[in-house]
């Protein structure tokens, strides 16, 4: 599996870039008419961003991007 996810990642990540239009569209539709807080869009994102966390700690392994994320994410909070 973590071979077909190293080879499939850049589509993957394309996919959604490609279909985020699309989700924001249902987003906003869910917004309007079924006033929701939490909606699909929200849950579709957290799931993408818990995949990509997946691949980029656990698949690919790499210690210098992992740094880079970690400050990253240290100046996202502050």
């Amino acid at each position: 599996m973590k071979r077909e996810v190293e080879k499939h990642f850049s589509n993957i990540l394309n996919s959604f870039l490609l279909l985020s239009p699309i989700i924001d569209l249902f987003t906003s539709i869910s917004i309007k008419t079924l006033s929701m807080s939490f909606t699909f869009g929200a849950i579709i994102r957290i799931l993408f961003l818990l995949f990509v966390i997946y691949t980029v700690l656990f698949i690919y392994k790499e210690k210098k991007a992992l740094w880079y994320y970690c400050l990253f994410f240290i100046y996202a909070i502050l």
